[in-house]
């Protein structure tokens, strides 16, 4: 027993010696030795060792990735990506610098002759020139005599309206192969919603008008209501080249177009009113007047007076002075009086209201015709009978004074 007992005893203490940290573990008061500090001590330094070697490996690593690349950009398009070094910059100034000296080098040019050595003539003095000013107005003491002003009645003489009519002449369109047919190709023409396509489809009944008006006339009607309806086209070039089409109708159909002069002139009138575009009023008075020179007088003058006569806009009651007093110098002053009822009434009541417009261009128009009319014998009994005491009474008093 106690061989036993010692035998214990001396392993018991062997294993002490060995390590105190398991007899730290195994104590239950959890005492702390020297030993188990230095064990956590050199576990500590161990592990920095470890994530040291860890961290110096990523990094030989990543620079042994980059090298790879920078070797294989070397290989490929590395001089485009590569920076450009101070040697390469100095040496591209050089280069520059060495071409540019080339580049200036005077060439070798042949030394001029004595003859041609110019000869310099001293110019004769000149006068300096003074800045002409505008002048505002008259100085004091000036009396500027006042120029006479030139009005354009808009009237146009037999001359021009000669000349108008061989200009229209001038422009003549071709034939078409089948005359009988285009017609209603027009009207699908007219028909499409494409503008270049209306111009077209206009332009054929032009020629249908010039060349073969006796199939014109047989649908004169439905192509007047489509030649309406495009010369209130928003878009300027089709409603100038539907009314030149319409002019073209007057001076071809004539006579024919009477059922229709009162629609298409109170259209081309109340066109004037839509814009103030000067090409197309041009465009508008043209047609109108083709249409006063080419159709019946009772027609033109219901087109001109229904709509033209009390219109607020000035536009339109200038153009319809301005033709009515073309169409009272196609008539005359004796057909006027003596055409009856009807027609005398009417264009006398029409001269005394235009004769007191507000506009002055209107208001020169109707006087003119006043006074041309007043020269006829039997004017006064007619225009005491038509016109009331008022509405004559500033009249009367410009008859006397002519």
């Amino acid at each position: 027993m106690f061989s036993r007992y010692s035998t214990f005893t001396q392993k018991n203490c062997t294993a002490v010696n060995q390590t105190g940290s398991q007899f730290k573990q195994e104590s239950p008061v959890g005492f702390t030795s020297e030993s188990r500090i230095m064990d956590l001590q050199r576990a500590e330094r161990a592990e920095r060792a470890a994530l040291t070697q860890r961290a110096e490996k990523l990094c030989a690593a990543g620079k042994a990735r980059n090298d790879a690349v920078l070797e294989r950009l070397d290989d490929g398009c590395a001089d485009e990506y590569r920076l450009p070094s101070a040697k390469n910059k100095v040496m591209d100034v050089e280069e520059k610098l060495e071409s540019s000296k080339l580049n200036s080098a005077p060439k070798p040019q042949p030394r001029p002759a004595s003859s041609r050595i110019p000869v310099l003539v001293p110019l004769a003095p000149q006068p300096p020139k003074v800045p002409q000013t505008k002048k505002r107005g008259a100085g004091p003491g000036r009396i500027l005599q006042p120029v006479k002003p030139v009005k354009d009645t808009g009237r146009k003489t037999e001359s021009d309206r000669s000349l108008q009519t061989a200009n229209d002449t001038k422009v003549k369109l071709l034939p078409l192969t089948q005359p009988a047919g285009s017609l209603n190709v027009c009207f699908q023409l007219l028909s499409s919603d494409d503008w270049q396509k209306k111009i077209v489809g206009l332009r054929k009944i032009l020629a249908l008008a010039q060349q073969h008006s006796e199939i014109l006339k047989t649908k004169c009607h439905e192509v007047c209501l489509l030649l309406i309806e495009e010369v209130k086209n928003l878009r300027s070039v089709v409603a100038c080249e539907a009314m030149n089409t319409l002019a073209g109708l007057y001076v071809h159909l004539q006579k024919a177009m009477d059922p229709e002069v009162e629609s298409t002139g109170q259209t081309l009138l109340l066109k004037l009113a839509q814009t103030t575009s000067v090409f197309i009023h041009q465009q508008a008075n043209h047609a109108l007047d083709a249409m006063v020179e080419n159709c019946s007088h009772s027609r033109v003058l219901s087109a001109l007076l229904n709509k033209g006569l009390s219109h607020r806009c000035v536009a339109v009651r200038c153009s319809m002075a301005r033709h009515l007093h073309q169409l009272a110098d196609r008539m005359g002053a004796s057909h006027i009086l003596t055409a009856g009822r009807g027609i005398t009434q009417r264009i006398l009541t029409a001269v005394s209201k235009i004769s007191v417009d507000a506009s002055p261009e209107v208001r020169q128009h109707g006087q003119t015709m006043l006074l041309q009319l007043a020269l006829h014998q039997d004017f006064l009994s007619l225009w005491k009978k038509t016109v009331p005491d008022k509405e004559r009474f500033y009249l009367d008093k410009l008859l006397k004074k002519k």
